[in-house]
């Protein structure tokens, strides 16, 4: 397909159809494609078509569409996302927080995972998800340390994207909460420790949820691994 095809011929049938609005889905639960326009239903396909090959270049002018309507999601996946190409993965972080959110969470992070290698394009689209430090804590950082099989690779990833990266003071430290009340994990702490030693001044909230973290455990017999003294040490510093 070529991009002139979606960018020119297709705009007049964007304006005309899917900038009118849809109506709302009548629950939460995915709503079948009915009620979209099966000019839509056909131009996303080929849309998604497009992003399975893409590598560089500008964007299908129908992409930059999808965030303002009622029915994005349903819109979106007529792409089919997971097949999109490593290259078109980065351009999902111009979303607005929430659905940046739900993308990363649904699509770029299994993506991340299965392609553990991580190719340049793939590397980069992680990068830039931390643009957006509250869908990326919720989409990427969350769901990775709630599924409690985070692998050391994955961690050494994403904990070194965080480490290079400028995040703000109450991010790092609501991030630092979240993370401090969850299930004890390796990993878990290793991402604490990441967040601790980026030297921020933490509000009172989020130093108490840190220290209760530790004080769990005082009653406890078992051996502490190492990355467990590993970030009470930089908690301390």
């Amino acid at each position: 397909m070529k991009q002139e095809e979606v960018d020119d011929e297709d705009d007049k049938l964007l304006r005309g159809l899917l900038l009118q609005g849809c109506p709302a889905a009548a629950n939460n639960s995915r709503q079948p494609l009915l009620e979209l326009d099966d000019s839509i239903i056909d131009l996303y396909k080929s849309v998604g078509r497009h992003l399975n090959k893409y590598t560089s270049g500008r964007m299908p002018k129908a992409f930059k569409y999808i965030p303002s309507q009622q029915l994005w999601e349903e819109i979106f996946y007529l792409t089919e996302p997971e097949k999109w190409s490593p290259h078109a993965m980065i351009f999902a972080s111009n979303f607005g927080v929430e659905k940046a959110e739900r993308f990363y969470k649904l699509i770029l992070l299994p993506r991340v995972r299965e392609d553990i290698r991580l190719r340049s394009a793939l590397l980069a689209a992680l990068k830039k998800s931390l643009y957006k430090p509250a869908a990326f804590f919720k989409g990427i950082l969350f769901p990775l340390c709630e599924s409690r099989n985070c692998s050391l690779r994955e961690a050494v990833i994403i904990g070194g994207i965080i480490h290079n990266a400028s995040v703000p003071a109450k991010h790092s430290s609501a991030a630092l909460v979240k993370l401090a009340e969850m299930v004890y994990c390796g990993t878990t702490s290793y991402f604490i420790k990441k967040l601790i030693e980026k030297n921020y001044n933490l509000p009172y909230g989020a130093l108490n949820a840190i220290v209760a973290r530790f004080m769990k455990f005082l009653e406890e017999s078992r051996i502490r691994p190492v990355i467990w003294h590993q970030s009470l040490l930089a908690f301390v510093h």
